[in-house]
C-alpha cells in the first residue's frame, strides 16, 4: 500500500463514526493529498475504491492508477456531472462531502443531480489528516525549507540601498526559482521599518533601505507541492540616519532587546515539544518567555503553524490549542514582536515532531541577525 491509499485508508476509517459510507473531496490540496495528482479535480473515497474525476484529456495512464482507483472523465468545466457520476459510483447510502469548500450553489446542483444519496456537510476530516506528514512529506518540505535559505543568502548578498519593498518582494520571488523552488509557496512580502508593525503588510515603493534600520521578510518555496513557510527580521546593513528614525525607533526598546527576546522565545517552544505535550504547551513556554522579558503586550497570540501541502495549515500553536503533539507534525515555531511605529521583530524555525521530541528542518535566524 502506498502513502496514498494509506491516507485514504485512514481517512475510511472515520466513516462509522461520522455516520458515512463515502467521502467526497474537493479541494484542492486534500485532492491531491489523497490522490496523488495534480490534474485531480474531485476525489470520492469509499469501500468501493476512489473514484477521481479528471479532465477528459489529462486522465494518467493505466498503469499509472493505483488498482483501487476508478478514473472518472468530465468532458468539459463543469466538474459537477463528473462528481455527481463519482458518487453515484459508490453506491453509498450517505456521502460526506466538504462542508467548508463547496459553494451553496455547487451543493444543491450536487444534490439534485445525485438523487437519493444524502450529502453529509463535515469539516476538517482531511486537514487534521495532513497534520501529521509521512516521511516523504518531511523530506519535501526540508528541501522547500533549505532552497528558502538559498534565496535568502542570494537576497542579503544583493541587497542594495536603493531597493524599495516592492522591488525586494520580486527580487526574493526570482531568487526563490533561481534556488530551486518550482514556484514561491505564496507572494513574498517585505516590510522596511515601522510598516512591518500593521496588522496588514502592504508593500510599496515609498521608500529605499537606505532610510530604516531594519526589515522584515515573509517568504517561502514550494516543492513538489510542498511548502517551507519562512520568516526572518533583519538589521539594515547600512543603519538608518537619525533623521529617518521614527520617534519609537529614537527612543523606544533597542532592537537587540527585542531580538534576543524572540530568538529565546523560540528556543523555549522547542523545548517544550516532548512527548505527551500539546500544541498549547509550546506556544504557552514562549508567551512566558517573552513576558519575561517585557514583551507580552507586543506578542501576538499564535506563535507558529503547521506547513505542508500549503504554507498555513494545522495545528495552529495557540494557547488555547490543546491538540496533542504526534510524531510526524511539521511546525513552523515563530513568535514575534509587534511594536506599533516602531516594526517587528520575527524568526520562524520549522521542526518536525518526533517521539523524543523534535528534529530541525531549518529556516532558524543566523547570528547575525
Amino acid at each position: 500500500m502506498d502513502f496514498h491509499q494509506n491516507r485514504r485508508a485512514q481517512l475510511l476509517r472515520g466513516s462509522k463514526t461520522d455516520d458515512v459510507d463515502a467521502y467526497l473531496v474537493t479541494h484542492p490540496a486534500n485532492v491531491r493529498y489523497l490522490s496523488g495528482f495534480d490534474t485531480a479535480d474531485a476525489v470520492v473515497v469509499s469501500n468501493k475504491g476512489a473514484f477521481v474525476v479528471f479532465p477528459a484529456e489529462a486522465i494518467p495512464a493505466k498503469k499509472l492508477l493505483p488498482q483501487d482507483v476508478t478514473p472518472i472523465p468530465r468532458a468539459d468545466d463543469d466538474t459537477l456531472p463528473a462528481i455527481a457520476e463519482a458518487v453515484k459510483a459508490t453506491g453509498g447510502r450517505a456521502v460526506a462531502i466538504e462542508g467548508d469548500h463547496l459553494t451553496v450553489t455547487a451543493l444543491q446542483t450536487l444534490v439534485a443531480a445525485v438523487g437519493k444519496t444524502p450529502l453529509k456537510p463535515l469539516t476538517g476530516r482531511v486537514e487534521l489528516l495532513r497534520q501529521t506528514k509521512d516521511p516523504s512529506e518531511v523530506d519535501a518540505i526540508r528541501r522547500a525549507v533549505a532552497i528558502g535559505g538559498r534565496a535568502m543568502l542570494m537576497f542579503r548578498a544583493i541587497l542594495r540601498e536603493v531597493d524599495t519593498e516592492l522591488e525586494l518582494c520580486r527580487q526574493m520571488d526570482q531568487l526563490l526559482l533561481r534556488a530551486g523552488a518550482h514556484t514561491p509557496a505564496f507572494p513574498s512580502v517585505v516590510a522596511l521599518g515601522e510598516s512591518a508593525s500593521a496588522v496588514v503588510l502592504r508593500p510599496t515603493h515609498d521608500r529605499p533601505v537606505s532610510e530604516v534600520s531594519k526589515l522584515f521578510i515573509h517568504w517561502g518555496a514550494e516543492v513538489g507541492g510542498y511548502c517551507g513557510t519562512l520568516a526572518r527580521t533583519l538589521r539594515s546593513p547600512f543603519g538608518a540616519p537619525p533623521l529617518r528614525k521614527t520617534k519609537n525607533e529614537r527612543t523606544a526598546v533597542a532592537y537587540d532587546k527585542v531580538s534576543v527576546a524572540v530568538r529565546q522565545a523560540i528556543q523555549a517552544a522547542l523545548a517544550a515539544i516532548q512527548p505527551e505535550s500539546t500544541v498549547a504547551d509550546v506556544a504557552k513556554a514562549a508567551h512566558t518567555q517573552l513576558a519575561a522579558a517585557g514583551f507580552d503586550k507586543y506578542a501576538a497570540a499564535e506563535v507558529g503553524h503547521g506547513v505542508g501541502l500549503t504554507p498555513r495549515e494545522g495545528p495552529i500553536v495557540r494557547p488555547d490549542n490543546s491538540t496533542p503533539l504526534f510524531p510526524g507534525m511539521v511546525i513552523t515555531i515563530c513568535p514575534q514582536v509587534r511594536i506599533p511605529d516602531w516594526g517587528m521583530v520575527k524568526y520562524s524555525q520549522v521542526v518536525v515532531v518526533n517521539r523524543e521530541g523534535f528534529t530541525d528542518l531549518g529556516g532558524g535566524p543566523a547570528a547575525d541577525e
